[in-house]
């Protein structure tokens, strides 16, 4: 036996059962011996994502090359929250044990034993609960992994049970490094396994983040299948998701298609958002893209999809820092940098925790202003912090208080000549600057309270938000404009409180099932203000209030183990009340009284699930989402112009498949998708009155596909492409649009590819290279479809390499590596054309030293 032994432990894991005065327990060995001391002190990355507990242990063990023993039974369908960072073994071993109810000992400096720790009373561990349907399937429910914890559905999870890992394990076929991460989501108020989401979402964790280095909106969505992003400067741009937009700007007094939160605050403003926050992504646990409407659990705004940016929590088990400095520059023109830090501090271990990030990033400008003389006048600065207090007084009770203020600037618009007979490439014309400012603020406090058969969470945030947006538009209307006394611009102060509290189930039973409500008061002060000279064309004040309640639930039934169905559902009531008013030495004058519009529906959701093997899930899902309706500004004038446009709704129809191969070294997820989307809010026009009115439909159908491999251990591919065709089927009379347009921000192919090689120079020194490469077919900026507002079909590639030793990770990127410069988006017709172009070829360096 000794010998046998031995061989197992050489070959990198073994397991074997012994009986002892009759009893059977299943014993795990893990790892390899070396001289090296399993409770060394160096810190070492460690990238161990969140899932199943047995494979957690098997990839620490073999990266830090000693054993691990533990009882086979005591941590089957535990699930760990993983370890990512830079920690010392002990470190790592606190993190992947964190919450599960498990303690270590070293039995010697190679080896390690895992068992149960005192649990306190009231506190259950749902991990180890297991489906009980009456299903014949339900005995091979844990090992063919299709359930894991912590009321998570799990179904296809990519953490191979430890039976099925030892009993390869001389093959090496299922060992942890060389397939693919699990990844946990929230896109459901749930924990779930990604693969286990019935419709279509990509996650981007924090090392997808830094291998691609993504630092805005524009980097990381680039990335993600079914995503179309304008690219008109940051906190200026425009997203749309499945083609689900009717302007290709961000100009429009309507709210967004799309809804961006941070953690559980909706960025966006219900009104006139002009400009938007685009959230720094340094020490971001994850970013979730859900495509599709989510209206039945996020609400309104979210018509197209919605952007969820998930903020790494304090950790209350150890210290740890991280520092990033970078600098690059922009094919010859103006530099680039930025320095980011975090903190994180237990100030009462395994209670009380604080974590503080500071960053300041400035983006040089690369596009030269012929009128004023002025070169690189597009550069623009993101700078601001988070800090974060968590408190744990008991295993069942977490509060979590956090304060986030961010600011973005822009100097000037990157607009350039559309075409070349018009003017060079990355040159404008621009008369006044077109700078922009954005200030954001959040206050937020989360408590969650694990009842036992659910989990109650209340999530209150209050927000503040201010911008400011100057336009080039005087150049319209004065044939003298002078910029430095010239002025028209487009001023924003909102606040919002959000109170969210929600019930969801624990434990893995037959349903499973979240209830909740949701409040929103939203106060918007806007002011429009013209100025030529010492003449006051226009100073206008519009005050806007929205008022938005929710009640919203959603329910799993699991059949069989193979077979779910889902129901859920949102009732809102949305109540929005506006005024306006000129400035008493304005030239133009008027005035709207309180307008007051309300609006109140409910949106379902319905979806079925069908696991014909642990590793592949099929779906059917029907969702609808909405828009809130929005007071029109000229209301009154006329018995023709309505108070109001009311919200206008979609429905999404998609079908879909997600699967590994393999032995967890592919991943394939692949939709398809119809949407209906009618009462499309338009403007109208009936004899000289324009307003809005729920004025057209529109129709859109698309196939997304996402491709992830890791055939050996040190090459990872990934692929993401979608087809998409949306299109406006009709409009009422005095719209002046024409049915069969293709609707602006959709492009009708797109794609992004990368492909990365890592390799280890010696036991603390590694290094990688990526090559992304991303693709995207004209794309029209205005619904109109003229070819002056139709971009170039573009290819566009990056490439990264590092260098990781023990603490430290040197990058050198090149983005932009052909230098082109094509026409990204076009979104204005003549007199004043223009053309946001690619950013030209950029050189840079990053230094990140994690302690």
């Amino acid at each position: 036996m000794e010998a046998t032994l031995t061989s197992l432990l050489r070959g990198g894991g073994c397991l074997m059962r012994l009986s002892v005065a009759a009893v059977c327990l299943s014993l795990c060995l893990i790892g390899v011996s070396s001289a090296d001391d399993a409770r060394t002190s160096i810190r070492k990355e460690t990238n161990i994502p969140a899932g199943e507990l047995g494979p957690a242990l098997i990839a620490l063990a073999k990266d830090r090359h000693f054993q691990i023993v533990y009882v086979t039974e005591e941590i089957a369908n535990v699930r760990t929250e993983g370890a990512v960072g830079e920690f010392t073994t002990e470190e790592a071993l606190k993190r992947l044990l964190a919450g599960t109810g498990l303690t270590y000992r070293y039995l010697d400096d190679k080896t390690v034993t895992i068992g149960s720790a005192v649990i306190p009373q009231g506190r259950v561990d749902r991990a180890s609960k297991a489906v009980s349907s009456g299903s014949s399937d339900d005995a091979n429910t844990n090992r063919e992994g299709k359930k894991s914890s912590s009321g998570a559905q799990g179904r296809s999870s990519r953490a191979l049970p430890v039976e099925s890992q030892a009993s390869n394990s001389n093959e090496n076929s299922n060992n942890p490094a060389t397939g693919l991460a699990e990844i946990i989501v929230t896109a459901t108020k749930r924990r779930e396994n990604l693969q286990d989401v019935p419709f279509g979402i990509s996650a981007l964790s924090t090392k997808d983040l830094e291998r691609s280095g993504a630092e805005s909106e524009q980097d990381y969505l680039a990335e993600v299948p079914g995503v179309h992003y304008s690219a008109t400067g940051r906190g200026r741009s425009l997203i749309v998701i499945r083609g689900i937009a009717t302007d290709g700007g961000n100009l429009s007094n309507l709210q967004k298609t799309v809804e961006v939160y941070v953690d559980e605050l909706p960025l966006t403003d219900r009104f006139s958002a002009w400009t938007s926050p685009d959230i720094s992504t340094f020490d971001i646990e994850r970013v979730e893209v859900l495509r599709g409407p989510q209206g039945t659990l996020f609400g309104s705004g979210a018509l197209g999809g919605a952007v969820r940016i998930i903020t790494n929590k304090p950790d209350a088990t150890t210290f740890h820092a991280k520092i990033e400095v970078g600098g690059a520059t922009t094919d010859g023109r103006a530099g680039s940098h930025s320095f980011k830090a975090m903190v994180n501090a237990p100030l009462i271990e395994d209670k009380l925790a604080l974590r503080f990030i500071a960053f300041r990033t400035h983006d040089g400008g690369y596009v030269d202003n012929v009128i004023r003389n002025q070169r690189n006048v597009d550069g623009g600065t993101s700078e601001g912090g988070r800090a974060m207090l968590e408190y744990t007084p008991t295993d069942a009770l977490k509060l979590r208080a956090t304060v986030l203020n961010e600011r973005d600037s822009l100097d000037d618009s990157s607009k350039t000549f559309s075409f070349s007979s018009e003017g060079p490439t990355n040159k404008w014309n621009g008369i006044i600057p077109e700078s922009s400012l954005s200030k954001l603020s959040i206050y937020n406090f989360t408590a969650e309270y694990d009842a036992g058969f659910a989990t109650l969470t209340s999530v209150s945030t209050y927000g503040t938000r201010k911008s400011y947006l100057a336009t080039d538009l005087v150049r319209l209307f004065t044939a003298t404009p002078d910029p430095n006394n010239d002025h028209f611009y487009i001023t924003h102060d909102t606040n919002k409180f959000a109170q969210e509290v929600r019930l969801s189930s624990n434990g893995e039973t037959n349903l499973e099932w979240t209830i909740g409500s949701f409040y929103l008061r939203t106060h918007q002060n806007l002011n429009q203000i013209w100025l030529l000279g010492a003449e006051d064309l226009e100073t206008l004040f519009i005050p806007t209030t929205t008022r938005e309640a929710a009640v919203f639930g959603e329910a799993t039934y699991h059949i069989t183990s193979k077979l779910s169905v889902t129901a859920g559902a949102r009732w809102f009531n949305n109540d929005e009340g506006q005024s306006s008013f000129y400035a008493p030495g304005s030239v133009f004058q008027g005035s709207l009284p309180l307008t007051e519009i309300h609006s109140s529906a409910t949106t379902p959701k319905l979806s079925a699930s069908y696991y014909p093997k642990g590793n592949v899930h099929l779906y059917l899902t029907a969702a609808k989402g909405y828009r809130v309706g929005q007071v029109n500004f000229n209301a009154g004038v006329s018995p023709v112009v309505p108070p109001g446009v009311n919200p206008d709704s979609l429905w999404n129809y998609e079908v879909g498949i997600k699967a590994n191969w393999f032995d967890n070294r592919l991943q394939t997820n692949v939709s398809a998708y119809h949407i209906d989307w009618s009462n499309i809010q338009l403007t109208r026009q009936v004899g000289p009155y324009v307003y809005l009115d729920n004025a057209g439909k529109a129709k859109s159908n698309g196939v997304e596909a996402e491709f992830i491999a890791c055939p050996v251990q040190a090459i990872s591919l990934g692929s993401a492409i979608t087809f998409n065709d949306a299109v406006l089927t009709s409009v009422l009379p005095g719209v002046a649009l024409t049915p069969g347009s293709i609707l602006p921000g959709s492009p009708r192919w797109s794609a992004s590819n990368y492909a990365q090689a890592t390799t280890h120079f010696k036991d603390d020194v590694s290094g990688y290279i990526r090559l992304s490469h991303q693709y995207v077919s004209k794309v029209y900026g205005y619904i109109i479809n003229s070819p002056l507002v139709a971009s170039d079909p573009y290819n566009k590639l990056d490439l990264r390499a590092g260098v990781i030793h023990g603490h430290y990770e040197l990058v050198a990127y090149v983005d932009n590596l052909t230098n082109n410069d094509a026409a990204i988006y076009r979104p204005a017709l003549p007199p004043i054309d223009f053309a946001y172009r690619l950013r030209p070829r950029t050189v840079g360096l990053t230094l990140r030293a994690s302690f």
